[in-house]
């Protein structure tokens, strides 16, 4: 396959995205891919698994100094571990390495969009809100954006399934904002709101009565109305079980998401969520667009539904390193849904796997959410 040369290092490779991202691109890029890690017997017996040339290295991306060696034959970089700096980023860019970031950390992704200059300098590109939400809720939301003569108003709703196997990353991300308090675009301006303290009723394809799902910080909303000028976008998640969504809420209110904060019971938090087990393994992203069409006030919903989490983040992903590694990409940092032309990507991705399924359609008969 023509484009770049090198090998993609996926870093926290053997985790539960990691090895989907691992499986797809080692057919495609036989002898290119690096599943990386701290551990390297899990990285081994990864590399052995999957074949095709698919080999193991141990680096820690979080130790400072002398990376350059774990980083000489490597042209991409896919980074599937939460990071408080940029020290690794800059590394890579520096060394003209393209980059993609899976972190739904907004704090974060500011400071890599800070290396714009970095990655244009080196001739690197870097691709933020890569995976689920951020990631497909992005590119619906662009999807949407092209249908609408003024698209006005964005609510993104996330059903996760309580079935699935959940990665560690995303179940603390889940409890270390359970009461975040932030800001979302509202009619153009700030408004200060918290986790779990509103709530929308929404349809989700596949479910008959409707589900309520609460705010919550993912960093979609923040980035779109900056990308894609929409004016007023908030996330919404609930689960696939409507009492546990309801028991959540409920502590997130009470107060629990202080009490997780203590090192100890976050610890303890998340190692019980990771075995809890009940319900489907289902998640849906869905879009609700209101705007002018044709002079028109106008309702238009969108979606992407599959089953496992880690595997359509995984893909997401995977889909966005062959579009790197084809060549041909601006250098510089960018989201998503400032590469990708969003209808052609979720239809390609649809095709990995049996179960997905997709609307992009936008019709609905569910009425505005309430």
């Amino acid at each position: 396959m023509p484009g770049e040369q090198g090998k993609v290092l996926i870093a926290g490779g053997y985790g539960q995205v990691g090895r989907v991202m691992a499986h797809e691109l080692s057919s495609q890029f036989p002898g290119q891919v690096i599943v990386a890690g701290r551990n390297r017997t899990k990285a081994e017996a990864l590399a052995t698994e999957f074949g095709n040339g698919t080999q193991a290295r141990q680096i820690d991306v979080f130790a400072s100094g002398m990376l350059e060696k774990f980083l000489d034959d490597v042209c991409l970089v896919i980074m599937c571990l939460n990071q408080g700096e940029v020290s690794f980023v800059r590394t890579c860019l520096e060394l003209g390495i393209h980059y993609i970031d899976l972190s739904a950390q907004y704090d974060f992704q500011t400071k890599v969009e800070s290396l714009d200059t970095v990655a244009k300098e080196h001739g690197a590109t870097a691709l933020l809100s890569v995976g689920l939400t951020p990631g497909l809720s992005n590119l619906l939301a662009a999807y949407a954006k092209k249908q609408f003569d003024d698209l006005t108003h964005l609510d993104i709703f996330i059903m996760l399934g309580l079935g699935d196997v959940h990665g560690h990353a995303a179940i603390a991300w889940l409890v270390d904002h359970l009461d975040a308090e932030f800001f979302v675009h509202d009619g153009g301006l700030p408004l200060k709101v918290k986790s779990f303290n509103e709530s929308r009723a929404c349809h989700f394809p596949g479910i008959s009565e409707k589900r309520t799902a609460f705010r919550f910080n993912f960093s979609d909303q923040h980035v779109i109305p900056e990308t894609l000028k929409i004016p007023s976008v908030s996330t919404w998640l609930c689960f696939d079980s409507s009492f546990v969504t309801r028991v959540i809420s409920m502590l997130a209110r009470r107060g629990i998401g202080r009490l997780v904060r203590l090192k100890i019971l976050r610890a303890l938090t998340i190692n019980l969520l990771s075995k809890f087990r009940m319900g489907s393994d289902i998640c849906t992203v869905k879009v609700q667009a209101h705007g002018l069409i044709n002079g028109e006030q106008t309702l238009r919903e969108y979606h992407v539904t599959g089953h496992g989490e880690a595997k359509l983040t995984g893909l997401v992903a995977a889909e966005a390193a062959k579009l790197v590694m084809r060549g041909g990409q601006p250098k510089g940092v960018f989201h998503i849904e400032q590469l990708v032309s969003p209808g052609g990507f979720i239809h390609q991705l649809i095709t990995l796997d049996p179960r997905f399924s997709y609307d992009l359609a936008g019709y609905c008969n569910s009425g505005p959410s309430t």
